[in-house]
């Protein structure tokens, strides 16, 4: 994928520390245009992978079920569509992600001061299904204040850079129609800077799909949430609600 997963592996360090069990799962990207054209058939099989993935390896009876960009898109579509999961999930956490259904407000997000679209990185994307360089890759990824020299995040965009093509860009990211609002308790944490899934333009989407959620900002962070302090804009956030959710005692 354009944004590595695995970068996450610290939030899940995080997580084991305040005594949470956490299980990643991390999907394969396409290879070709042909892959997104059965955009609901992967989607499906998607689904599937990750029903089967839980039902091996996550022994607790209930979970709360976390999924970030296009895993966000995954998420809503298990709890749509698997009973499985959707019975199982004592809640959601969408991250950085887009309401399922909700056709592109393409108009709104061109007017965007920062945007993926105005810039020649996003042809590039559209022409060969791969980021063109670290300058676009820090701009639809990551704060403008981003030292991207840092060597983490230089490792880091480095491993984007060198990923496969992920495929030509269509709007079969977006292939299902949400069939009724959920009720389960879910956070939808987004990115202040997030010019991908700009958040303030979801905010009424994904209330209509998740009545019972709550969406909380995460200041001075993109996209990715690598961005430096995240641990407190976007971490503390998450350990607050799941804390409400499941009623730990405080230590």
């Amino acid at each position: 994928m354009w944004h590595d997963a695995s970068y996450f592996h610290e939030l899940q360090q995080i997580l084991s520390k305040a005594g949470y069990t956490s299980y990643s799962m991390q999907f394969p990207c396409c290879q070709d245009n042909a892959c997104y054209q059965e955009a609901r058939r992967i989607t499906k099989e998607l689904v599937a992978d990750l029903e089967e993935t839980l039902q091996q390896q996550v022994e607790q009876p209930q979970f709360v079920i976390l999924g970030h960009s296009q895993g966000g898109l995954i998420t809503q579509s298990a709890l749509q569509n698997s009973t499985v999961i959707s019975e199982r999930a004592r809640g959601a956490v969408l991250l950085g992600t887009y309401p399922l259904g909700m056709t592109p407000p393409l108009g709104a997000l061109l007017k965007e001061p920062r945007n993926m679209y105005n810039d020649f990185g996003y042809l590039w994307i559209c022409l060969f299904g791969k980021l063109m360089n670290t300058r676009y890759t820090k701009h639809i990824f990551l704060m403008p204040t981003a030292d991207e020299t840092q060597p983490k995040l230089k490792s880091y965009i480095a491993g984007l850079l060198k990923a496969p093509s992920d495929g030509l860009v269509t709007m079969s990211h977006f292939p299902q129609a949400p069939t009724a609002s959920l009720p389960l308790p879910t956070l939808v944490l987004g990115a202040e800077q997030d010019c991908i899934y700009p958040p303030h333009l979801l905010t009424d989407a994904f209330q209509e799909r998740f009545p019972n959620s709550k969406q909380v900002i995460a200041r001075d962070q993109a996209h990715c949430f690598v961005d430096p302090g995240w641990e407190t804009a976007m971490a503390e956030p998450l350990f607050a609600w799941l804390d409400e959710l499941l009623q730990k005692k405080e230590k």
